[in-house]
């Protein structure tokens, strides 16, 4: 149960990579980021570091992707509550809680134009207690198409 529960939320979590931006943190340019077509790789990891998923994924980047927060569902319980860009690192904290989750994860992503490596590490207080990390990397992979966007 442990291990499905983690997936489905660390698989939230890493789907809105892209499509994620808090309503406070406004899209600015950045110069450690190159918009465009971006293939990212994401594998999330439970106890003992055992891989329980692994997702690739093609999308359109017109800026730079902010802190993981889940959409759909999980996004009415879930806000992020520090977000600090130094330099070409982007820091920041989620935290989501209802009567049935509790959890908090922390995420560090390091940009350098075209790539991008990104680890997550989340713990979910409630119900069950547990703790998993999420692993992005991204490559800009060329233009957008021209009908399509991620934002």
């Amino acid at each position: 149960m442990k291990t499905h529960t983690v997936a489905a939320i660390a698989g939230a979590l890493a789907i809105s990579f892209g499509a994620s931006v808090p309503s406070f943190a406004k899209p600015v340019a950045n110069p450690y980021f190159d918009p465009g077509l971006w293939r990212l790789h994401v594998v999330t990891y439970g106890a003992s570091h055992a891989i329980m998923k692994r997702l690739s994924k093609t999308m359109c980047l017109t800026h730079q992707p902010r802190a993981m927060k889940p959409h759909g569902k999980m996004a009415s319980l879930c806000r992020v509550t520090n977000h600090q860009m130094v330099g070409n690192t982007l820091t920041w904290t989620t935290a989501c809680h209802s009567a049935s989750l509790d959890m908090i994860s922390q995420g560090r992503a390091v940009y350098r134009k075209t790539t991008l490596d990104e680890w997550v590490n989340g713990h979910v207080l409630a119900p069950e207690k547990m703790a998993y990390r999420v692993h992005v990397i991204g490559k800009r992979i060329g233009s957008c198409p021209a009908a399509k966007s991620g934002y």
